[in-house]
C-alpha cells in the first residue's frame, strides 16, 4: 500500500514520496525514508500514522540551545562500537538520547545540576559538579576531565569489559562526596533479559546479597549492571553512591521486585525510582527554560508541560529499544 503524503515540519512544502503500492520497508535511518524533504533533510517513518520524524544531521533533533559540545561528546562516547548506530538514533524524534542530552545539558548549563543533587540525595551539593554524557565527564565550564574518564574505563576494565564495547551509563553527576548513575527510560521499559554470561562480570557479593545468576525472575540487566559499576566507582573515589532509575510513570513500568530486594543498599549506597515530573517541574517554571516546555511538545509521545506535571501524559511503552520505525 502506498504511502500518503506529507508536509515537511520544517518548510512547510511537499515532502517527496517514494512509495508504491508495494511499500512495506521500516524506516532504519533518514536514507531509508520513503518521504522524505531533500532540502531541510528530514523524512518521516514509512507507515500510515502516527509517523516518526527522522533528521539526517542528528544535531538538528536537538534545540540550537544544546547543540555545541554534542557532536563532540558522541564521538568520545565511552562505547566505540556504538558510536555510529548512536548518531542515528538521536535523529529520530523518540529518541531517549535526544532527550536526555537536552534536559541534562540545559540544566548544566542553567547550574540546575547542584540543586538535582541536593534533590537526590536531600543534602546540599558541595564542591564542583560533573556532568557525564556516555561516559565522558564534563563540568559547567565545558571542560572534559579525562583523569575521570580513565578511571571509569578503569573500573570497566577490571570488571572484564571489551575496551570498545564499554557500558555506557545514560548520565552520571558527581559533586565532592556523592556519585548518581542515572537509567533513563523514555518510550522504552527498563532492560528485560534472561540471565546470561555476560551478568557473571556483575556478580559482586559486595553488592548483591545473593548469587545474581540463581535469583529467580531477576532480568533488569542494564540496572544491575550500573548497581555494580557504580558501586566500584564510588568506593575508588570513596563517594556516596546513588543510582537511579528515571521515569515517566512507575505504573508503566515494571516493579523491579527481585532486582530491589537482592540489593545490599547501605548509608553510602542506595537505589530509588524518580519521577520525570520531579526533575521538569522547576524546569516549567523559569522564563529561560520556555525553549524547552516547546521542544518537549515536539516529541513522540508530545510532551505537554501541564499535562506531563499533572500526570495526564500516558507514556506507551515500546519493550524493547529499536533503531528501525514504521
Amino acid at each position: 500500500m502506498s504511502l500518503p503524503d506529507c508536509i515537511c515540519p520544517v518548510c512547510g512544502l511537499k515532502m517527496e514520496n517514494g512509495s508504491t503500492e508495494n511499500s512495506s520497508l521500516p524506516s532504519s535511518s533518514y536514507q531509508t525514508c520513503l518521504r522524505k524533504c531533500t532540502s531541510c533533510r528530514i523524512g518521516y517513518s514509512n507507515s500510515q500514522t502516527d509517523m516518526t520524524v527522522i533528521y539526517a544531521d542528528y544535531i538538528m533533533n536537538v534545540p540550537e540551545q544544546v547543540r555545541a559540545l554534542l557532536p563532540e561528546i558522541i564521538d568520545k562516547s565511552i562505547n566505540v562500537n556504538n558510536r555510529t548506530a548512536k548518531k542515528i538514533k538521536l535523529g529520530f524524534n523518540t529518541s531517549e538520547d535526544a532527550l536526555t542530552w537536552t534536559v541534562f545539558r540545559h540544566l548544566q548549563i542553567s547550574n540546575g545540576i547542584s540543586a538535582l543533587i541536593e534533590s537526590i540525595t536531600s543534602n546540599k551539593s558541595t564542591g564542583q559538579c560533573v556532568v557525564y554524557y556516555w561516559g565522558t565527564p564534563v563540568t559547567d565550564e565545558d571542560m572534559i576531565i579525562t583523569s575521570k574518564r580513565k578511571l571509569l574505563e578503569s573500573v570497566l576494565l577490571e570488571i572484564g569489559e571489551n575496551d570498545q564495547k564499554m557500558s555506557e551509563p545514560d548520565i552520571i553527576i558527581e559533586d565532592d562526596e556523592t556519585l548518581i548513575f542515572l537509567e533513563i527510560k523514555f518510550g522504552s521499559l527498563n532492560d528485560s533479559q534472561d540471565t546470561s554470561e555476560k551478568w557473571k562480570k556483575y556478580d559482586n557479593r559486595r553488592y548483591f546479597k545473593e548469587n545474581i545468576m540463581n535469583v529467580p525472575n531477576l532480568r533488569e540487566y542494564q540496572l544491575v549492571r550500573n548497581w555494580c559499576i557504580g558501586n566500584m566507582l564510588a568506593e575508588k573515589t570513596g563517594k556516596k553512591f546513588k543510582l537511579i532509575n528515571l521515569v515517566f510513570s512507575d505504573k508503566d513500568t515494571n516493579d523491579l521486585a527481585e532486582f530491589k530486594d537482592n540489593l545490599n543498599q547501605t548509608e553510602k549506597s542506595a537505589f530509588k525510582r524518580m519521577n520525570w515530573r520531579i526533575l521538569l517541574q522547576d524546569i516549567a517554571q523559569t522564563e529561560e527554560s520556555q525553549w524547552l516546555v516547546s521542544w518537549l511538545s515536539t516529541r513522540k509521545p508530545k510532551l505537554i508541560m501541564s499535562d506531563l506535571l499533572t500526570g495526564k501524559i500516558h507514556i506507551k511503552y515500546n519493550e524493547n529499544e529499536k533503531v528501525e520505525a514504521r
